[in-house]
This record gives C-alpha cells, sequence and structure tokens, in this order.
C-alpha cells in the first residue's frame, strides 16, 4: 500500500497557537519556496486567522538505502 504525499496538512492544537499547518511545498515544486511566495501565503492566511508566523524550512533525510 503506497501513501501519496499530501501538500498541505493541519494539526489543532490544544494551547497557542492553536492551529499548525504544514505544506510539503519542495516535494511538489522541485524547490524551496521563495520568499515571494511566503509573502502571498502569509497574505491569503492572514485575512483568515488574524495572525501568524511562518517557519520556512529544509529537511534532509540520509541513510544508506
Amino acid at each position: 500500500m503506497s501513501t501519496e504525499p499530501q501538500l498541505a496538512f493541519y494539526q489543532r492544537l490544544p494551547e497557542p497557537p492553536g492551529l499548525e499547518i504544514r505544506v510539503n511545498f519542495g516535494i511538489f515544486a522541485g524547490r524551496p519556496a521563495t520568499a515571494a511566495e511566503i509573502d502571498e501565503l502569509a497574505q491569503s492566511l492572514l485575512t483568515k486567522v488574524g495572525e501568524i508566523s511562518i517557519v520556512a524550512e529544509d529537511r534532509h533525510e540520509i541513510g544508506e538505502d
């Protein structure tokens, strides 16, 4: 059974911030998100939730395979 990667998913948290949304941008675009794309995401979310914090990170998974 294979699982397709999700573009975005969320998790409700019992304490602030209360909601965490993760976007797997690189999996679908094949590159990191640009600052302009992060700003655009911020603007679209700001109208819905009022206050946000965006963290952009690179993940490197390394193994023997």
